[in-house]
């Protein structure tokens, strides 16, 4: 009686050889799949994503705030600037933070999406959104920081100490 190869039970037709190889092939695809993944997520990416739908908010400088007129002038400076900077996802999540650590607060709203976006510049320089306790730290901190302080010295009252 000949027997064909769909008659055949499928471990005659597969040797545990075959079902190794064909298991390990799967494995390595997961695998290579979280790496490329993972790589993806901590790829470096701009802090405004949107410079045409970001708006700010409010901005806080050496305890100083500024919010709706006063910061008309240099807003969209200010979002050139930011969207001109990287930011590196970390898997640390958002934790206390005294005042004294932060020279500049700069808070965005993307308004396509409706997220808002804190960035802190200072001792600490990162951004987080506020819906999600993960923070991003930002690339070349110092010379944004020192881009948006010109730009606050040049366009915003702030009293002199």
């Amino acid at each position: 009686m000949d027997h064909t190869r769909e008659d055949m039970p499928m471990h005659k037709i597969f040797s545990k050889f075959h079902i190794k190889i064909i298991l390990l092939c799967g494995l390595i695809a997961g695998l290579v799949i979280i790496c490329i993944s993972v790589g993806l997520y901590l790829k470096p990416k701009s802090i405004i994503k949107n410079s045409n739908t970001c708006r700010i908010k409010e901005i806080r400088y050496k305890n100083n705030s500024f919010r709706g007129e006063d910061i008309e002038i240099c807003s969209q400076q200010i979002i050139s600037v930011l969207s001109q900077y990287k930011c590196k996802p970390s898997f640390q999540k958002m934790r206390p933070y005294s005042s004294n650590d932060i020279v500049v607060s700069i808070d965005t709203r993307d308004m396509a999406n409706g997220k808002l976006w804190n960035i802190l510049l200072g001792d600490i320089n990162l951004c987080y959104e506020y819906a999600d306790s993960y923070i991003c730290n930002i690339i070349d901190a110092d010379k944004l920081l020192e881009e948006i302080e010109k730009i606050i010295a040049n366009n915003l009252p702030v009293p002199q100490n």
